[in-house]
């Protein structure tokens, strides 16, 4: 069983030489998203926290967030999701 609630976190990777992370840092925060940056990687990890258990919702989620992605040069490389906080 789900809980009610997840802490969602979405991986993108560059898919170009024109990729920015700090412009995308900035777009995904704009629309209510924490983020992360790896070290010594160039993954960018997008988290939204407290959003509802379901596939819907974490649909639009992964949606919004992919669609400024690769607006800013990155794809999806994955995602996953705790408990919510």
């Amino acid at each position: 069983d789900l809980p009610s609630e997840i802490d969602l976190d979405i991986q993108f990777i560059p898919s170009s030489s024109k990729s920015n992370g700090a412009v995308l840092k900035i777009a995904l925060e704009e629309i209510g998203f924490e983020v992360v940056f790896y070290q010594d990687d160039p993954t960018v990890e997008a988290k939204m926290l407290c959003v509802e258990a379901s596939a819907e919702a974490i649909w639009a989620q992964e949606e919004r967030a992919s669609q400024i992605a690769l607006s800013h040069g990155f794809k999806p490389d994955g995602w996953g999701f705790m408990s919510g906080s």
